[in-house]
């Protein structure tokens, strides 16, 4: 890609809100995605899309796997949460297998009324009927949902 000598704030000056580029640039610590060549600008849209709920599918699907991929992000996005494409894969993976339920509202019953603990490295984890959902603690973005027999001893209950 080639490189511009511009300002990295004149670039998004009139597209994007300087003070959110501000907070992704701080927390992107990698120098390297950190230059102007226009590879931030496309990490910095993803980020914002991600946050509005649009997910940004990064791999190659079939356009039928591609479909309900985006209408499982579509559902918990239009429930107030954002799903990584991570989580997703694994979602679809796991129900196709039978370890997961394939009832989205369940899922959905584990992320809003599910018991509330914090992991030792800090995330957020909803257990509820045999089901863990692990949010992320900075983001709030679903990191995974998984089943689980019973809780981790390390996880420390919230009392809301």
């Amino acid at each position: 890609m080639p490189t511009f000598n511009i300002p990295l704030v004149f670039i998004f000056k009139t597209t994007i809100h300087n003070s959110s580029l501000k907070k992704y640039t701080k927390n992107n610590t990698n120098p390297a995605s950190r230059g102007i060549d226009g590879s931030i600008l496309k990490q910095y849209n993803e980020y914002m899309e991600k946050q509005k709920g649009n997910i940004v599918l990064r791999g190659k699907y079939r356009p039928e796997y591609k479909e309900k991929l985006l209408d499982l992000a579509k559902f918990f996005a239009d429930n107030g949460f954002v799903p990584t494409e991570h989580t997703l894969n694994e979602i679809l993976g796991k129900t196709a297998s039978g370890r997961l339920p394939d009832d989205k509202q369940m899922l959905l019953d584990v992320l809003q009324n599910g018991e509330k603990y914090i992991e030792p490295n800090g995330n957020i984890v909803r257990y509820k009927n045999g089901i863990s959902a692990h949010i992320d603690r900075k983001r709030g973005w679903i990191i995974t949902i998984t089943p689980r027999k019973r809780i981790v001893k390390e996880w420390r209950r919230i009392n809301e």
